[in-house]
């Protein structure tokens, strides 16, 4: 009940770096997301609006940082 109470335009985005880089860019950049999990050194998974998950893709992208949008039905953790 909890979980289709959330909102659907939220989206989750794992991202190929270290927990750091990752919370620096993240800062740096001004990014409203959350770390959801840190699945291991090289592996941290965001969780925020669509809006704000395509706009850490494009800019870890420039980076030359690989990530992968998850197809999810709610941003959770």
């Amino acid at each position: 009940a909890l979980m289709s109470a959330l909102p659907r335009e939220g989206g989750m985005l794992a991202v190929f770096a270290a927990e750091h880089t990752v919370r620096v860019t993240l800062a740096q950049d001004n990014l409203a997301l959350d770390i959801a999990s840190v699945n291991h050194p090289g592996e941290v998974v965001l969780s925020g609006t669509l809006a704000e998950i395509e706009r850490a893709t494009a800019r870890f992208a420039a980076a030359e940082v690989r990530t992968r949008s998850l197809r999810v039905s709610h941003a959770f953790h």
